[in-house]
């Protein structure tokens, strides 16, 4: 009943807040940032969350682990006295799993109880108004075939540039996603694949993303990807996630050329053409490209 006198007041088309499935291993400070950013959610106290741990993989990460699940259930007693959350559950794993499988059956798992999910990693930070915008755009699109997903993650920035909040892509992201349960069981594989192409019916449809990110990577600064991610910050797409509201208003499912090849030219070199030795290095063909008249639309990286 608070749920739909809540969509009511607001006047929302629909009454449901899809569940979050949090997956961590032994990282207790991306755990406990993650936790604090989700639980400052305009929307947390209304979502039911489920945390499965995954066990360690040596002597070393198992002490870390039993770190990281002392944590989670500390955190699980606040919610459950202060109703930071709607609920919180633990899932402990008895031994260690890839993290893909790990994932893969934690997905199925809330699935079968609930027909949407919002799926995060224990190193995401997430934007006050990330549920939000999660919530209203996997209820718009609920029926829609052509979508297969929507990320929080946006790979760029176009505000200013673009008309809209949004914009569809053939590129998905599994960093702060969200699907529905007819997609997930009928695309699970092409659902977990990061960046990858995609946006067809049988690959499991287009992801709709935010003009800015409301989720950032923690783990990208600290070397997900690999020693020049740590030198020179080389992705450019590792940045603070957007601290405003995303207004997610319902388009006919289409791709942006020009949004899409910018996407492309991120993913294929990490961004390194947008940090400050890319600039050095790469300063001719910039100076061209900002003449070119193909590029007189100037999305934003940084």
């Amino acid at each position: 009943m608070r749920n739909f006198a809540l969509y009511y007041n607001r006047r929302k088309p629909y009454s449901m807040f899809a569940p979050v499935a949090m997956f961590v291993h032994d990282r207790l400070d991306f755990a406990q940032v993650s936790l604090r950013h989700l639980l400052a959610n305009s929307q947390a106290r209304d979502t039911d969350v489920t945390v499965f741990s995954n066990a360690g993989d040596g002597a070393f990460s198992s002490e870390l682990v039993a770190e990281v699940r002392r944590y989670l259930y500390e955190t699980k007693r606040m919610v459950e006295s202060t109703g930071a959350l709607h609920s919180m559950t633990v899932v402990e794993r008895p031994s260690y799993v890839r993290p893909e499988r790990n994932m893969e059956e934690g997905i199925t798992r809330v699935l079968r109880q609930h027909d949407r999910i919002i799926v995060l990693e224990d190193c995401m930070l997430t934007s006050p108004f990330f549920l939000e915008f999660m919530n209203d755009a996997l209820g718009l699109y609920e029926a829609d075939p052509c979508v297969g997903s929507v990320s929080g993650f946006s790979f760029v920035d176009v505000r200013g540039s673009y008309p809209r909040q949004t914009y569809f892509s053939h590129h998905r992201s599994t960093w702060a996603w969200g699907t529905w349960r007819g997609r997930w069981q009928q695309h699970a594989q092409a659902l977990l694949q990061q960046g990858t192409g995609g946006g067809t019916l049988a690959d499991g449809g287009l992801c709709l993303m935010p003009s800015a990110s409301l989720a950032q990577n923690m783990a990208l600064a600290q070397g997900t990807g690999g020693f020049w991610s740590r030198r020179i910050r080389y992705y450019a797409f590792d940045r603070w996630p957007l601290f405003q509201k995303i207004e997610v208003v319902r388009s006919e499912p289409r791709v942006d050329d020009e949004v899409e090849q910018h996407i492309c030219q991120t993913l294929v070199d990490r961004g390194l053409r947008y940090t400050w030795l890319g600039r050095l290095l790469c300063f001719p063909m910039l100076l061209w490209k900002k003449s070119s008249p193909s590029s007189q639309r100037n999305i934003i990286h940084n």
